[in-house]
């Protein structure tokens, strides 16, 4: 096992030496997070703390953090806390981690006992830096942003050239931030571990998803003392570096594409509508507008997608004087497919894309990012070591849309490339196997973090387990109903400490589970709604 460089094997000390553990004063929450949340009552609390700008003490300042805990439901049964994160990275934590005893402990009694896990810890959310209201990073500069052709469908020279400049312009607008530098995956383990002296704990648990797993992997490598039990869901690769997990995913989403709709369409033609050829199905989507094309690539494998995109193709090319009222009436009026869950989600799907067809294009723009953007890009491009030049990615691009029409281009989108800004060299992360107790959660068709990224990382730490839901599609298995036989070997562990063996295989037939950025799509936008405001989160 190598070393840590000096600076890292000091850094704790570095961290002791400023950090303060003043116990945390507990309130109750705002008004859009309790009102979303009613059953949980009083356990549901939130607070505020400081935490130093740097935690190496270099430069001087603090940034604001918010958190939230909800207290376990059994307090006579309590065995410490568990910190959650949902990844992004600048995905809040606050939303998502009262959604999970919301969501466990609506379904006890049902074929999940996840809300044991519930029932025995506080789960804490400790907002990322960044994101908390006082202390929000936001990227902007009077460089404009241009707007340019779909990255996967357009790859003229003009259109990569636009998508290089934005990408440049990005990078300059994040890196110039006085306090870019500090936004880190590494500086935000450190706010956790502050968090946890003021909750007076020896040890914390953790469950992170997606970009979770990365800090995770960060906590576990400079604090492995103060980890009891952990849970990495939907892993990037974190022994090389977050951008790796970029490449695979156009392959893994041109799978998912032939797997769940294509094979799907032609073993049920009399369901969907779609005849029994492969070669038929492919030429369909090639044949779509782009944007109707996006509409199939987001869906990630939905049949219904296609279904509902084809049709309103056919519509448009008809009437393409047609306006969004005659094209929604015709929508809600049409008749999909006998199969009625099929035809809901097949008009839903069309509902979708009619908006998108009808959207004003966009225009030049000075670069004004919300924090969720611009926490994004700063923590992926601080984390960009010896990231690959611009040409890389424009080539990486052009063979994805040659072999994945599907699967896109989409990450060769890649401001990382032009950040100027120096980046310090990552530790070796095979010292996280001082954590004891580590257990990996992989579906295995996930189009965000591919099952790829997380054997790799997984085979590179000796002492940990990973149960792998074989048939499963989707991405974050920390919600209920993914797979009962995940639930109850991550909750055995969770909550009784009991591990699995090297390799838990949990077998499914294909089944699509509704992923843990959709889940929090739909908490956010019910939440804001209350105080009239819609704020998504990016993807994972």
């Amino acid at each position: 096992m190598k070393r840590l460089t000096p600076l890292l094997a000091m850094a704790p000390l570095l961290m002791g030496a400023s950090a303060s553990a003043a116990p945390l004063e507990w309130t109750s929450c705002p008004d859009d997070i309790s009102s979303s949340f009613p059953r949980l009552g009083d356990r549901l609390q939130c607070s505020q703390t400081q935490v130093p700008l740097d935690h190496a003490g270099s430069v001087p300042g603090t940034l604001t953090l918010e958190l939230l805990r909800v207290r376990a439901a059994h307090p006579a049964e309590r065995r410490g806390v568990l910190m959650v994160n949902p990844g992004g990275p600048g995905l809040g934590a606050m939303f998502f981690t009262a959604s999970l005893p919301a969501n466990w402990e609506a379904e006890a009694g049902g074929a999940s006992d996840k809300h044991r896990i519930s029932e025995r810890h506080d789960l804490i959310a400790v907002q990322p830096r960044g994101l908390s209201s006082g202390s929000e990073l936001r990227c902007r500069s009077s460089a404009v942003l241009k707007p340019y052709g779909r990255i996967t469908d357009d790859r003229s020279s003009a259109n990569l050239i636009a998508i290089n400049e934005n990408a440049a312009v990005i990078a300059a607008g994040c890196s110039a931030h006085p306090w870019s530098r500090f936004i880190t995956t590494e500086q935000t383990a450190r706010d956790m571990d502050l968090v946890r002296t003021q909750l007076g704990e020896e040890k914390i648990n953790y469950w992170g998803v997606s970009y979770g797993t990365e800090l995770g992997a960060w906590y576990g490598l400079l604090f492995p003392d103060h980890v009891d039990r952990m849970i990495l869901d939907s892993n990037v690769d974190w022994t090389k570096g977050i951008q790796y997990t970029a490449i695979p995913k156009s392959d893994s989403r041109q799978v998912i594409y032939q797997r769940f709709l294509v094979e799907r369409a032609v073993a049920r033609p009399e369901v969907y509508g779609l005849g029994t050829d492969a070669q038929a199905i492919d030429d369909l989507f090639a044949d779509l507008e782009p944007v109707f094309r996006d509409t199939v690539r987001y869906s990630l494998g939905s049949v219904e997608s296609l279904m509902a995109a084809r049709v309103l193709q056919s519509w448009l090319r008809e009437s393409p004087d047609m306006d969004a009222k005659a094209l929604d009436e015709r929508i809600t009026g049409h008749h999909f497919s006998d199969d009625p869950d099929v035809d809901e989600v097949a008009q839903r799907s069309a509902q979708h894309a009619a908006v998108d067809w009808f959207s004003a294009p966009e225009s030049p723009s000075p670069l004004d990012l919300n924090p969720t953007s611009s926490v994004q890009y700063t923590v992926l491009c601080n984390s960009a070591e010896g990231v690959q030049p611009p040409s890389f990615w424009d080539a990486m691009g052009d063979r994805q849309a040659r072999e994945n029409p599907v699967g896109g281009s989409t990450e060769s989108h890649q401001p990382c490339a032009y950040w100027p800004v120096s980046v310090p060299a990552r530790p070796d992360m095979a010292g996280l196997d001082a954590v004891r107790n580590l257990m990996v959660l992989q579906m295995e068709f996930d189009a965000f973090t591919p099952r790829a990224t997380a054997f790799n990382a997984f085979t590179s730490i000796p002492s940990a387990s990973i149960v792998y839901a074989a048939g499963l599609k989707g991405h974050g298995m920390i919600y209920v109903g993914a797979s009962s036989c995940v639930d109850q070997v991550t909750t055995a562990f969770m909550a009784d400490g009991i591990r699995p063996g090297r390799l838990h295989i949990c077998e499914h037939a294909p089944t699509s589970v509704q992923s843990t950025t959709d889940k929090l799509r739909q908490i956010e936008a019910r939440a804001h709604q209350l105080r009239g405001q819609r704020r998504m989160p990016a993807d994972s």
